[in-house]
């Protein structure tokens, strides 16, 4: 039964064929790392605490943000479309606390899966003290 010339040319020499496939992959791949790359800006830091709650220590006001990414895309990101906050809202009483830094990239259309977000800071320790209430000096 004859073959048909189609299949012959196919499967002739397939070894080769197949490295060369495997080499094509493998350059794909590496062409795709060498693309990304990374950038670094600062964004301002918001700090949600309680309205009966102070802050005594001094904080980082801003968050130095690494996005790390394909290049074409880390340009069409701008600062203010980042939000960076820590949310101490659920502290109870006075006394030391820390929260990670979370962002908040909604406001980005362009964002992909290869995009990683990196905050420097990743976390801030406040130490939080109570107002005195309404009405009452604070040395009573």
């Amino acid at each position: 039964m004859p073959k048909s010339k189609f299949l012959q040319g196919l499967v002739y020499n397939w070894p080769g064929k197949i490295l060369s496939l495997a080499a094509a992959i493998l350059i794909f791949l590496v062409i795709q790392m060498v693309t990304v790359t990374e950038r670094s800006f600062s964004v301002p830091l918001d700090l949600l605490i309680p309205s009966s709650f102070i802050v005594e220590n001094t904080v980082t006001q801003e968050v130095r943000l690494t996005i790390v990414g394909q290049e074409e895309n880390l340009y069409r990101i701008l600062p203010e479309q980042v939000r960076a906050y820590a949310d101490f809202r659920d502290a109870a009483s006075g006394g030391t606390y820390e929260r990670n830094i979370i962002l908040d990239t909604s406001s980005i259309s362009a964002i992909s899966r290869q995009m990683t977000f990196k905050p420097e800071p990743v976390s801030v320790k406040l130490y939080l003290s109570q107002t005195a209430p309404a009405g009452q000096d604070a040395d009573q």
